[in-house]
């Protein structure tokens, strides 16, 4: 229901900009997905990796390790996950990383605001393990996990 929506979303903004389907094609690949990055990395297919256009991808955060908290050059990874279930036994968990750089995204990875905090309504959307998180962007390469396991590298465009 939510990546419905998300495409619902995406094509009233795309027509209220008067973008036609074929120019939408040239700049994402609304295809991709976590689950298929994520295997054609597993399988060293990089070359199958459109590094031309966007993705929109959506999943759940697993962990995020801010390098830079400075509001000016803040720098963060956040490890975004997927899971299916292959079996009533096993679930299949697919992860990339999202690179987020820049000031526009500081306030959202920052510690939520105390009761009684002045001039602070506490509405941004603060970016959290188990928040869901929708991302735009590009591939930009890999980066080996904790675990060795080498993951996909999306270059955060925009989060929702």
């Amino acid at each position: 229901m939510r990546r419905t929506l998300a495409i619902l979303l995406v094509l009233v903004a795309v027509a209220a900009a008067g973008i036609t389907p074929d120019d939408f094609e040239t700049v994402v690949d609304f295809e991709a997905s976590i689950e298929s990055i994520a295997s054609l990395v597993r399988r060293g297919l990089y070359d199958q990796i459109d590094v031309e256009r966007y993705v929109v991808l959506q999943g759940t955060v697993a962990s995020v390790q801010v390098f830079d908290a400075d509001a000016d050059t803040f720098q963060a990874l956040v490890e975004l996950v997927s899971s299916e279930w292959e079996d009533l036994r096993s679930i299949r968990v697919d992860r990339i990383y999202v690179l987020v750089e820049g000031p526009d995204y500081a306030a959202r990875f920052q510690s939520p605001p105390t009761a009684g905090t002045p001039g602070q309504s506490g509405r941004v959307a603060l970016v959290t393990p188990n928040s869901d998180l929708m991302v735009v962007g590009p591939f930009i390469g890999t980066a080996l996990s904790e675990t060795d396991e080498e993951l996909a590298v999306i270059y955060a465009v925009k989060l929702r």
